[in-house]
């Protein structure tokens, strides 16, 4: 996978997708790396802070409009997931539906992904936000520099390689990804409060369903899916 590396950068995401839409990448997958991002942006355009110190690059695929490109923002969270707690031995992280992770309630990192349609093509721009060495000045955020007591095995580069590595080695028709998002998923079985078309809601978080929708149970016991684009947060 062919690398750009950045000093500083408004926004990865932001980078590629320009590129992609003036038809200036040649080759995919593409990725993009900054040490800073100026204008970092999460789900529905939040901030999110990028200073020196975490790790931020984005990946640029090219897929068959027939794939599941919108369960990507999962797959990648259990990618980094995987890597974090395999290499790096970290407990109680987890995977919070759909895009994030969460070491016990504070979050580690953050997965966005936008995409633009030409014909029978998506192009997907997949973000990655991971909270390294820097301290995220937002509440409810963590970085691995509070978590792992062992520094000498923090190295920002060392994790952004070993993550394209177990990337390029992983397949998205696993049929084991949903077993592997359910057994990690963050408030399973809790009662949590959702955003859901504009409407804060106490509902039971059940599990996660074959087509990555999320199975909730309702207040009044009425069990139900929703998708990723109907919760806020």
């Amino acid at each position: 996978m062919k690398i750009k590396y950045f000093k500083k950068l408004g926004s990865t995401n932001r980078y590629l997708l320009h590129k992609i839409k003036n038809n200036s990448i040649d080759e995919f997958p593409i990725c993009v790396k900054a040490e800073v991002q100026t204008d970092g942006i999460g789900r529905y355009n939040r901030h999110w802070e990028s200073k020196k110190g975490g790790l931020y690059f984005s990946i640029a695929l090219k897929l068959n409009i027939r794939e599941n490109f919108k369960a990507y923002p999962l797959y990648v969270s259990m990618i980094l997931h995987k890597l974090l707690v395999e290499n790096y031995n970290i407990k109680n992280l987890k995977i919070k539906w759909p895009n994030d992770l969460y070491y016990n309630n504070s979050k580690l990192a953050g997965v966005l992904t936008q995409n633009i349609v030409k014909g029978r093509k998506v192009f997907i721009v997949i973000g990655v936000g991971l909270n390294v060495l820097n301290n995220p000045q937002i509440n409810s955020s963590i970085s691995l520099n509070s978590i792992i007591s062992d520094k000498t095995k923090i190295n920002i580069e060392k994790i952004f390689k070993e993550f394209l590595t177990l990337f390029e080695n992983s397949s998205f028709r696993d049929k084991k990804i949903v077993e592997y998002l359910n057994k990690n998923l963050y408030g399973k079985n809790r009662t949590k409060q959702l955003k859901i078309n504009e409407e804060y809601r106490n509902v039971k978080i059940c599990r996660i369903n074959d087509d990555f929708s999320l199975i909730i149970k309702e207040k009044n016991g009425t069990i139900r899916n929703i998708n990723i684009g109907e919760v806020m947060g």
